[in-house]
């Protein structure tokens, strides 16, 4: 009883943050209505294009303003498309790129991001293509990644790197946020929240 009171709890509280992000930010809150939330496995959240799985212990330690812009972070992986651009790049290195493209965009628009957010002025205004670029060359790797085990999805943000599987079926249409597109470049999802490390 205990763990159903719990979830009832952290489902109350996605709710009121989506209820939220709908009367005072409608572009997001709009798109985040759209995406199906699923609890699962993971270190923070993630999105497929149709759903955004959720680790109920992080939703449970953010503040509603860091929730409203971990959401919303979520929304804008889907909503700039970066579940069907990652091509044939590197799983965690594309989700840091985006992040570092998405995460300046809700800053300017009001959010509040959770402690250790992906933010550096030196990306500022790029795609995450260009700045996927630039943290390869940074890091001195080249060439294509390998292609991932379509069982398998890129949940480790940041410092965490682990492949772990996401829950339930794959979506048949994509829509906004963390990979598992119609398209067959990407078997993986993207738009888990990372936390900064030494980039």
């Amino acid at each position: 009883m205990i763990q159903i009171s719990l979830r009832t709890n952290t489902d109350q509280k996605l709710t009121k943050s989506r209820v939220q992000l709908l009367l005072l930010q409608p572009f997001f809150g709009t798109l985040c209505l759209r995406l199906k939330l699923v609890p699962g496995h993971l270190p923070t959240m993630a999105t497929d294009g149709s759903r955004i799985v959720y680790n109920p212990t992080f939703v449970d330690e953010l503040k509603p303003a860091e929730l409203e812009g971990t959401l919303a972070h979520e929304v804008m992986h889907c909503a700039l498309g970066h579940h069907c651009r990652r091509g044939e790049r590197y799983p965690q290195l594309w989700n840091e790129a985006a992040d570092f493209a998405i995460n300046p965009i809700l800053i300017a628009n009001g959010f509040t991001l959770p402690a250790g957010a992906l933010i550096d002025p030196a990306f500022a205004n790029l795609s995450a293509e260009e700045i996927y670029a630039r943290l390869l060359q940074k890091r001195g790797g080249g060439g294509a990644a390998p292609k991932p085990n379509p069982q398998q999805t890129n949940v480790g943000g940041g410092n965490t790197g682990g492949q772990q599987q996401i829950p339930g079926p794959a979506p048949s249409s994509p829509s906004d946020s963390t990979t598992q597109p119609v398209s067959t470049q990407s078997d993986q999802p993207s738009g888990q929240v990372s936390r900064s490390t030494s980039t």
